[in-house]
């Protein structure tokens, strides 16, 4: 059958870890980000072909304030003049500019663009500590993207806030006591369930030469706090929320099936995205509730709608988010099998041994 030219690709991804805790040097996010494209390059099997680009989506970056990250990642790449988008904040946003970029090249209005993001937050914090003054890029304000949502990032509700509720460590906690509230499980049993969720997701990690941390731990040794394994928020102890403490990278190389011909990708390097789909739940204090999330029920199910697809037919899944109660939410709406592994990655957990040589400084 033939495929119409302007249907959208993924040529190439790529991901970048950058070893300071092994005594690789300092860079700041957008060169991480600039590597994890070259990675992708790499994938691709088309030296150069980033500097192609057309568009350079950035995830927002919380390391560093940039104002328009991907112009500067446009420019050590090479790239002239594409369009720069940089979204606000959110858990959404590397799916959302995946979709976008496959639309504008559906459209014929793109024919290769690039989407990336990355985060030096453990050397922003190792300066920090040492009162070392980093002399990373600082953008004026006349550094603007050519696309934003033009909606600043709301953290929360002023009630939240008036109440002490101002982290994820403290409102995700709410979730995961509410869920157990509804399941009818008692502590120690709903401990054993996401305890044993949070292992399969560790044994993952540990096998990923892209994780920040490989240790596999049992369910137990997740969930009973320690001197190691404090308690953050309850139920959650330091293994059951996100690690931030990392300096890494990742990007992806869409373009248009005619695009890659021409390029002379090798056909199995092409991954069709088949559909995606984006949505908002409203903050906290609007929801009718903390045991259900109505985007992510109104959007995934739209997404495999699209596909032609039931969430069964899907090999292979990952519903990774900062906390176990995140991951319960979409378990439940889109119907997975709690049974099933839920994630290929392990949730950005990861390795001691992987080190990279970094590139030379600035």
């Amino acid at each position: 059958m033939a495929v119409d030219p302007r249907t959208p690709v993924i040529i190439g991804v790529g991901q970048f870890l950058n070893r300071v805790d092994d005594g690789a040097e300092p860079l700041e996010p957008t060169r991480l980000m600039t590597e994890a494209l070259r990675a992708a390059e790499a994938d691709a099997g088309v030296p150069g072909v980033a500097a192609r680009a057309q568009v350079v989506g950035v995830v927002p970056v919380v390391s560093w304030r940039y104002r328009d990250p991907g112009r500067l990642v446009a420019a050590e790449l090479g790239a002239t003049g594409p369009a720069t988008w940089y979204p606000s904040m959110g858990g959404n946003t590397p799916q959302m500019l995946v979709n976008r970029l496959a639309a504008e090249i559906s459209a014929g209005r793109v024919d290769l663009g690039v989407v990336v993001g990355g985060e030096a937050y453990r050397s922003r914090v190792a300066a920090k500590r040492a009162e070392r003054p980093l002399d990373w890029t600082k953008q004026g304000a006349d550094a603007v993207p050519d696309w934003h949502e033009g909606d600043d990032f709301v953290l929360g509700h002023p009630a939240e806030a008036a109440r002490g509720i101002l982290l994820p460590t403290q409102a995700y906690p709410l979730f995961e006591n509410a869920l157990r509230h509804a399941s009818g499980r008692t502590l120690d049993e709903h401990l054993a369930v996401i305890g044993g969720m949070w292992a399969g997701f560790s044994r993952v990690a540990a096998a990923n030469p892209f994780a920040w941390r490989r240790d596999s731990y049992t369910a137990e040794e997740i969930t009973t706090p320690t001197a190691e394994n404090r308690m953050v928020g309850f139920p959650y102890t330091k293994r059951m929320v996100s690690n931030p403490d990392v300096d890494m990278a990742a990007g992806c190389i869409v373009c248009s099936v005619e695009q890659a011909r021409a390029l002379g990708v090798a056909r199995d390097r092409w991954v069709f995205p088949l559909a995606g789909t984006d949505g908002k739940d409203r903050i906290m204090s609007e929801r009718p509730g903390f045991t259900g999330s109505p985007a992510i029920g109104v959007a995934g199910n739209r997404a495999l709608a699209l596909a032609g697809v039931g969430i069964d037919d899907v090999a292979h899944l990952d519903v990774y988010s900062c906390f176990p109660s995140a991951v319960q939410l979409p378990a439940g709406q889109l119907g997975i099998d709690p049974g099933r592994q839920l994630t290929v990655y392990g949730g950005g957990r990861l390795p001691r041994r992987a080190r990279q040589t970094p590139p030379p400084p600035p």
